[in-house]
């Protein structure tokens, strides 16, 4: 089998590749935590309909939202069970569970394979480009602006601020 060469270092990009609503996606290793299956959430009044509740993960409470529904292409609504993986993302200090279909594993790209990277540049600004590895395109996920966007965004109706809610909750 022949392996993958790359120029340099700063070429390659290590991505997690899952699907959400039987969409192939992947998202950037170094914004990716953990993996975990779901666990019991607390739920929070008033909520969009994407934002599952909270978790509690060694004492620290993490938004946990379902990334299709987030994204708007679910029709029906999402079955759960203790097999379901949520995709832990931190970026720019904050922390979000992505609840996801299921992992596909974790590839190298070369960033030159990137394609339609100025095609989503100019509307779909949850997604960068296309990875077009084999015959497996994925979208590749905006991580940043899933989590500067809806509940999790400051100055937003529904601002949910964890690092207050984490001192309330160990009192």
């Amino acid at each position: 089998m022949a392996h993958k060469t790359y120029d340099t270092f700063e070429d390659v990009m290590s991505l997690l590749r899952f699907k959400a609503a039987g969409i192939e996606m992947c998202i950037a290793l170094r914004n990716v935590t953990k993996v975990l299956p779901i666990m019991e959430l607390q739920m929070i009044p008033d909520a969009p309909g994407y934002f599952k509740g909270l978790m509690n993960l060694h004492g620290c409470c993490i938004p946990i939202i379902d990334f299709a529904e987030r994204l708007g292409i679910t029709g029906k609504a999402a079955l759960y069970t203790i097999e379901t993986p949520i995709i832990l993302c931190e970026v720019m200090n904050r922390k979000v569970g992505l609840i996801v279909d299921e992992i596909s594993g974790v590839t190298m790209v070369n960033k030159s394979k990137l394609q339609l990277h100025s095609e989503f540049q100019e509307g779909m600004h949850h997604f960068l480009a296309v990875v077009n590895e084999g015959n497996r395109p994925a979208l590749l996920v905006n991580t940043e602006s899933i989590i500067k966007t809806g509940f999790l965004a400051e100055n937003t109706e529904f601002s949910l601020d964890i690092a207050s809610l984490n001192r309330y909750l160990r009192k």
